[in-house]
């Protein structure tokens, strides 16, 4: 019996090693160990599956963010990154009483919930416990379609209804406010080629109002496919111009140069939040404020390592291998996807986590301004439990009590 079991595990050895086409089997003892245990206790696999893993792990072993995707797959990836989703179209707002609340509705319209009327439940998910996060995370994820229980603004009578999911833009710009302190937060949900340039223009006029302390980016979660927005947002924050960084080919050496655009405003002192969801795009914005000198402050968790470094290569029938193809120079710093943007400061709280409604949302809690003594009450209720941004509004605070404020961009 033994004997026979060394058989098939020399064989599975044999299999696997001439699907790789690299050694025999004598020179890969670990694999003819793991074939031997296999075929001892009787367990059986599937040729394509021994090919599958083989050929994944492979890739993994020269490229750890290195992927194998089905056709579907890379169709449904490449329409992430340049940012559409399943979504309902709808969008919500929470109150300072934390009830979650219809702003709008998709441009078709839908049938049933109105602008203003309080949501009560998503697919039986009674909402008066959740933050605005989980709600948005509830109402665009799962099936085609989903279930809502709404109370009218007006009479307040109860209604369900059914609300398809489709495939909608995102939009770059998830939200921008002046929030009390004079801190202007930015929040992203990624760079899409569709509408960068209007998030650009949109924190432009922002960055240009009067009296402002300084600025948090929020990349948590944020991902996207345009490079040269990601430059130009860049030197909007940190106010410099020229060339920002490189994209070097790996096969042919090809360099193809990014650069901010001229003419900019002054400068802020800057906090950019990021955690593990941080790619694409986003993650190249990231790491230019990493790379840059002064003026800025990386805080968060360790990006994905993937700041559209990567790209696809067709394999066959259904198989397509997404592998590294460049390297990213920004300054004196390479990244080449084997590691994402380190942080500054390393802070726990991330797009997985439960943030505080404020910060989740497209839209924002309804207050009235702050002023006097009431600004710290307002501020630390706008904040709520969400560490990261409590961390940076805190950063930029210590700035101003060291009278350290705008400074002339170059």
């Amino acid at each position: 019996m033994l004997a026979r079991s060394c058989s098939i595990a020399t064989a599975a050895a044999a299999l696997l090693l001439t699907m790789l086409q690299v050694a025999p089997a004598d020179e890969w003892p670990l694999l003819d160990g793991v074939a031997q245990t296999l075929a001892r206790r009787g367990l059986t696999f599937e040729k394509s599956a021994v090919e599958t893993a083989a050929a994944a792990s492979l890739a993994r072993a020269a490229d750890p963010g290195a992927r194998l995707m089905s056709d579907a797959e890379m169709a449904e990836f490449q329409r992430r990154r340049e940012g559409f989703r399943i979504a309902t179209g709808l969008k919500l707002k929470q109150n300072e009483d934390g009830a979650v609340i219809i702003a709008e509705l998709p441009a078709n319209g839908i049938k049933g919930p109105s602008a203003g009327d309080l949501l009560l439940s998503i697919d039986g998910l009674e909402l008066q416990d959740l933050d605005i996060f989980r709600a948005y995370a509830t109402l665009d994820g799962g099936t085609n379609s989903v279930t809502l229980v709404s109370s009218n603004a007006q009479s307040g009578a109860s209604a369900t209804s059914q609300v398809e999911r489709v495939e909608r833009p995102v939009e770059s710009l998830k939200g921008i406010e002046r929030m009390p302190g004079d801190i202007l937060y930015a929040r992203l949900r990624g760079l899409f080629s569709a509408d960068a340039q209007r998030a650009c223009d949109a924190l432009e006029q922002a960055l240009a109002q009067d009296g402002l302390l300084g600025a948090v980016l929020d990349l948590r979660g944020a991902g996207g496919d345009c490079r040269e927005a990601a430059a130009r947002m860049a030197g909007l924050f940190l106010g410099e111009s020229g060339n920002l960084c490189s994209y070097v080919e790996l096969a042919g050496g090809e360099r193809v140069a990014l650069s901010a655009p001229v003419g900019l405003a002054g400068r802020l002192p800057l906090v950019v939040l990021q955690d593990e969801d941080s790619s694409g795009a986003a993650e190249l914005l990231a790491a230019a404020c990493r790379a840059a000198s002064s003026g800025a402050v990386l805080l968060g968790r360790e990006s994905a390592g993937d700041p559209l470094l990567r790209g696809f290569e067709k394999l066959g029938r259904d198989a397509n291998l997404y592998l590294l193809e460049r390297r990213l120079e920004i300054g004196d710093r390479t990244y080449d996807g084997r590691a994402g943007v380190q942080p500054d400061i390393r802070v726990a709280g991330s797009a997985r986590s439960a943030w505080s409604g404020a910060g989740g949302g497209d839209f924002y809690y309804e207050r009235k301004p702050a002023e006097g003594e009431e600004l710290n009450r307002r501020l630390d209720q706008r904040l709520g439990d969400d560490a990261a941004l409590r961390r940076a509004v805190e950063i930029l605070l210590g700035l101003k009590a060291l009278g350290i404020s705008r400074q002339d961009g170059g």
